[in-house]
């Protein structure tokens, strides 16, 4: 039996609005802005519950087939649920935010009852050191960045430069880049990577004060 899960606290670009998850027999299934109302919401519900297939209801939803999964993951600490899957022969993610811990550990509980057979539940902890590397990776990138960028907008403000010669996508990439550096200057580049570095670093002192506890869905 196809059963859907409401989601209508769903914060995203300090907004509220409605988002839709299902869980089938066979796929996952993400979309947003289902309804403008609780009347309409109530009836995706109702034509769910009676077995309707929750794509045949919503317009361009995210569908993830069982088949294509490789791994669910969710962590005590947040309200997201994050999805390994395979499509056109590359390994994607998908990451969806829930209102509470709560609702996202229902998605994932429905989830395991679906794929049961061929997966298996398990809960690990990352120790200090795990919880610290993919920040401290991200920072030394945002860093790297910010010093390559820094130089390169202060040599376009000495010498500027408007336009590229080349062409393609990788001829708009360079342009573009060339645009944005000589728009924001110096004093923009290290503002925007200082911004970035706190960031990290608060995400860094979140899973250093609360490594992550993972639930996690994988193959047997």
């Amino acid at each position: 039996m196809t059963q859907g899960i409401a989601n209508k606290s769903w914060v995203k670009k300090s907004s509220i609005t409605d988002s839709f998850t299902a869980v089938t027999s066979d796929y996952i299934l993400f979309a947003g802005g289902v309804t403008d109302t609780d009347e309409a919401w109530q009836q995706v519900q109702s034509l769910v519950a009676q077995g309707v297939e929750p794509k045949s209801l919503l317009k361009k939803p995210t569908i993830i087939y069982f088949h294509q999964l490789t791994k669910v993951s969710a962590n005590k600490h947040d309200t997201l649920i994050s999805i390994r899957y395979q499509a056109q022969n590359k390994s994607r993610l998908y990451t969806a935010s829930y209102r509470d811990t709560a609702m996202r550990n229902e998605i994932v509980d429905r989830l395991d009852m679906q794929l049961r057979s061929s997966f298996k539940r398990e809960t690990r902890s990352l120790s200090l050191l795990q919880a610290m590397l993919t920040p401290l990776v991200g920072i030394g990138i945002i860093g790297t960045l910010t010093y390559i960028f820094y130089f390169m907008a202060q040599e376009l403000a000495e010498n500027p430069i408007w336009g590229v010669a080349s062409i393609g996508r990788s001829g708009l990439m360079k342009n573009l880049l060339v645009w944005t550096l000589q728009l924001i200057r110096p004093t923009g580049v290290l503002i925007l990577g200082g911004l970035l570095l706190l960031i990290a670093l608060r995400i860094l002192y979140i899973r250093m004060k609360n490594p992550p506890v993972l639930t996690e869905l994988i193959p047997k």
